[in-house]
């Protein structure tokens, strides 16, 4: 398997991921009646900012993450970087739906470790 090959796996898991986290957002405003904002619904609420913050870290990662592959990032290391990400942002969304803290303080702090690990791993293959 190539690294592109393993970075698509991963940005189809999130993809999906946000999708899923997206429906369950519409499916609670039908549900509920609230078109717009979350009208003081606490469960609206938290679906919304589990779509957000899936919404605001996905994307900067999945583009790191491809560029590292397309830059000769070793697939283990792409698989590695991308399984952390992808479970990371599962414990995430779902500390944030549930509630369940300590699901999202490992979903945050294991999201923001494999981000910055992958600056440095991309900071080094643009220098070299």
């Amino acid at each position: 398997m190539t690294s592109t090959a393993a970075a698509a796996i991963y940005v189809a898991l999130n993809l999906l991921l946000l999708v899923i986290l997206a429906a369950r957002v519409t499916l609670l405003r039908r549900s509920a009646g609230i078109s717009l904002g979350t009208g003081g619904d606490a469960a609206l609420e938290r679906r919304v900012r589990a779509h957000g913050n899936a919404a605001e870290n996905m994307p900067l990662f999945l583009l790191a993450l491809f560029m590292a592959s397309a830059l000769g990032l070793a697939p283990w290391m792409v698989h590695a970087f991308g399984a952390s990400f992808t479970l990371a942002r599962l414990a995430q969304a779902y500390g944030v739906s549930a509630p369940h803290m300590t699901a999202r303080k490992i979903g945050t702090s294991v999201s923001w470790l494999t981000m910055a690990l992958l600056a440095v791993a991309l900071f080094y293959q643009g220098l070299t």
